[in-house]
């Protein structure tokens, strides 16, 4: 069975079988997919789709859009004539196929934060299971979700892509957190910084990450890196606010 990757986290990526899939000339054509594979458990209306990717276009010219990406993308994933197609396509619906194999990262992300969160355990702080899910999670996490993707004549599709970006940048920081003070917990001061840094790059406002990171440095010892920090926090809430 063919395999279909998209990942979304970062950089948008999709391949196919480990080779990069050609044919999603279109910006829309790519967003369709996306948006398919991300709500992949349920059918979406031809009317929903159209009103997030063409609410410009009046009804006739957006189900005809519509119509021309979901051809493209039929026929760059080999669909047409497959026993076990991505999509399933009726009169009006479309939604991708349960049974294929398709593996979104966003998806594995967010599993593997659940089954930490889900996972029972005598002290979270103490379970390397937790931990390794975490870590997983954190690894597929490349940037935000869809980064510099973006469709300037879709507002609907704008707001629907910044929604999830922050739902999983929040997701990717609760999760830093959790490492960070089980590193703490543990005495590894170096590895707790490394989090609270990486908290910072994802969220460089945050004021909460630059005093953990701040206190990690000094419990390592390394109190001019610890000062260095506070003068870089100081000169940047001077600028920006």
């Amino acid at each position: 069975m063919s395999r279909l990757t998209i990942d979304a986290l970062g950089s948008l990526t999709v391949t196919q079988d480990n080779r990069p899939l050609a044919g999603l000339d279109t910006k829309k054509v790519r967003a369709l997919l996306v948006l398919l594979a991300l709500e992949g458990q349920r059918a979406h209306t031809r009317s929903e789709l159209c009103g997030q990717l063409w609410p410009e276009h009046g009804e006739r010219a957006a189900r005809a859009s519509l119509s021309q990406a979901v051809s493209q993308l039929r026929l760059a994933l080999g669909d047409k004539g497959a026993e076990r197609p991505f999509l399933l396509v009726s009169g009006d619906s479309i939604q991708i196929n349960p049974e294929a194999d398709v593996q979104l990262d966003v998806a594995v992300f967010l599993a593997a934060i659940h089954r930490a969160e889900r996972h029972r355990h005598r002290s979270w702080r103490t379970c390397g299971a937790c931990a390794s899910d975490l870590e997983r999670a954190l690894a597929l996490y490349r940037g935000d979700f869809l980064d510099h993707f973006f469709l300037s004549d879709s507002a609907p599709f704008e707001e629907w892509s910044a929604l999830w970006r922050e739902r999983l940048r929040a997701r990717a920081l609760s999760a830093l957190e959790r490492l960070a003070e089980r590193a703490e917990w543990i005495g590894d001061f170096g590895l707790a910084g490394a989090c609270a840094t990486r908290m910072i790059t994802l969220d460089p406002l945050s004021e909460t990450a630059r005093r953990e990171q701040m206190r990690h440095l000094a419990l390592n010892g390394e109190w001019a890196a610890a000062e260095a920090q506070f003068d870089q926090l100081r000169r940047m809430l001077s600028t920006e606010f």
